[in-house]
């Protein structure tokens, strides 16, 4: 069976709920003499909890800032140009370019946050830590990891984000609108064994190896890619058996619109999977 301490903390969900509707408002704001941004702004988060597979007193979440704004890009007299063009994957010049949306964003937020917030910019990213003490004085610690993007649709026309570095050298791809709805189809197939899998794992990492904190989404990318057959034993040393001899290579991502590792379109590190399913293995074995 697979075993794994389930964590009852409402305030964390709320705490994410309530800096969201926070986020929103900011947001809102900044757009807010920009006419042609007025009805293009959506926000919405990527987490375990969503997922229903938090297995840790400490939450982080991905809040995407989606901006679906026709009248950004830039035009000439060949169409859209474009910033980015590699591998049939095209990244539009913008009038108001994403660097300088995260860099305004990112000074609002500065001065808008208390200083128990901890806030850093990425390569394609704002970056907010902080945490919240109960009456116990026990921290549960948030972090947020907030993207602003652009609405994009691939040749299969599923919808997803895109978003690039400061530099427009890298462009990454996310679908996690379709992540969501994959997931929990897988999770239904396995009768609710998909979640329980992906929590027993990582406390059992965290356990062994000493972590407190965990990368957000490999845990689920790693069950996610092990048959419904294996994961509805229930049994955590065949999962790491299996996991041990597949070709991480062929690892789906969970919207199933690209490979997991083995693309120059996602930041999720192949070395760090291996190192996961090398570290279980080894350390389960004892």
């Amino acid at each position: 069976m697979f075993q794994y301490e389930e964590y009852e903390k409402p305030y964390i969900e709320v705490f994410t709920d309530g800096f969201c509707e926070q986020l929103s408002k900011l947001v809102k704001e900044y757009f807010m003499d920009k006419p042609s941004f007025s009805k293009a702004i959506s926000i919405y988060r990527y987490d375990e909890y969503l997922l229903n597979t938090a297995a840790a007193s400490s939450a982080s979440a991905t809040i995407y800032i989606e901006i679906d704004a026709p009248l950004n890009y830039k035009l000439s007299a060949k169409g859209k140009e474009y910033t980015y063009n590699h591998d049939n994957l095209k990244a539009p010049a913008l009038y108001l370019p994403l660097k300088t949306i995260k860099d305004n964003l990112y000074n609002i937020m500065v001065n808008s946050f208390d200083s128990n917030c901890t806030i850093w910019k990425s390569r394609y990213s704002i970056m907010l830590s902080t945490y919240v003490e109960d009456e116990d004085e026990i921290k549960t610690f948030y972090t947020f990891n907030i993207i602003p993007c652009l609405t994009y649709r691939n040749r299969n026309g599923v919808k997803g984000v895109m978003y690039y570095n400061d530099y427009n050298s890298e462009v990454n791809v996310d679908y996690p609108k379709q992540s969501i709805i994959n997931f929990r189809i897988k999770d239904r197939q396995t009768e609710g064994k998909l979640t329980k899998a992906v929590k027993t794992l990582k406390q059992t990492y965290m356990k062994l190896a000493k972590e407190t904190r965990l990368p957000t989404e490999i845990y689920e990318i790693i069950c996610y890619n092990v048959p419904n057959e294996i994961i509805m034993k229930e049994d955590l040393t065949e999962m790491i058996k299996y996991l041990s001899k597949v070709n991480l290579k062929e690892f789906k991502s969970i919207d199933e619109q690209d490979l997991a590792l083995a693309t120059r379109n996602r930041v999720i590190s192949a070395v760090y999977v291996k190192h996961v399913i090398k570290t279980l293995e080894r350390l389960i074995s004892k």
